[in-house]
């Protein structure tokens, strides 16, 4: 019995990815060009209207850096310095790099997926899902696009984070259409804060477990 709960143990503990920027990833966003070393670490000494700017500009330049929309294979790694370098990825490609700068930025940042079609979906591979970045900002958490360089502020300037998103869409999508909030598709989903992949393979050591992070999903518990 000890031997097989270790090895669950071992197992779940699998899927745990880690969260901040490693030196490489620090060098790649600087080499890059969408971090610049005047910046780390600003977030907090900024208000609300230079936030959202930094956060904007840096998005235009992640995307702009990746052109290609073909996904990382899975068993693959998808730190920033490769996707950056390959100048492609889908939606959790992309996040990996937009999350891991909104970091180095001073932001706190976590992993949204969005589920598609209900529970019944989510070990199912392919089933319909998308992913977002949310990032706490003055005005508490706000979602960026990982598609295209759409970002949680509405036409008046209000934050919308992935909760917003998802009663909206639920209600039909009047603020999603109003926003061009493209990404998002307007049908009902459920928002899964920490999920990396349900069905695991994309982080090391890439294995069948799903990759997530346990500190994303006991915050969104604790802070919504």
């Amino acid at each position: 019995m000890i031997l097989v709960f270790l090895f669950l143990l071992a197992f779940l503990f699998s899927g745990l990815v880690s969260e901040a920027p490693t030196q490489d990833d620090r060098n790649a966003l600087l080499e890059s060009g969408i971090v610049d070393d005047s910046q780390i670490g600003i977030a907090e000494q900024m208000d609300w209207e230079s936030q959202k700017a930094i956060l904007r500009r840096m998005l235009v330049s992640v995307h702009g850096k990746i052109s290609r929309f073909d996904a990382i294979p899975n068993g693959s790694e998808r730190e920033p310095r490769l996707v950056l370098a390959n100048r492609s990825g889908v939606c959790f490609d992309r996040a990996r790099v937009i999350e891991k700068a909104a970091r180095l930025l001073g932001f706190d940042a976590r992993r949204v997926f969005l589920l598609y079609g209900g529970w019944r979906n989510l070990l199912t591979a392919g089933s319909k899902s998308h992913t977002l970045v949310e990032v706490r900002t003055y005005r508490g958490w706000v979602f960026l696009g990982t598609l295209s360089p759409v970002s949680g502020f509405d036409a008046d300037g209000e934050p919308w984070d992935v909760s917003d998103l998802a009663a909206d869409a639920a209600r039909g999508g009047r603020e999603l259409k109003r926003n061009q909030w493209n990404e998002v598709l307007v049908e009902p989903f459920v928002p899964l804060y920490g999920i990396y992949s349900r069905t695991g393979f994309q982080y090391w050591p890439y294995t069948p477990m799903p990759d997530y992070s346990i500190r994303q999903i006991i915050s969104s518990w604790i802070d919504g």
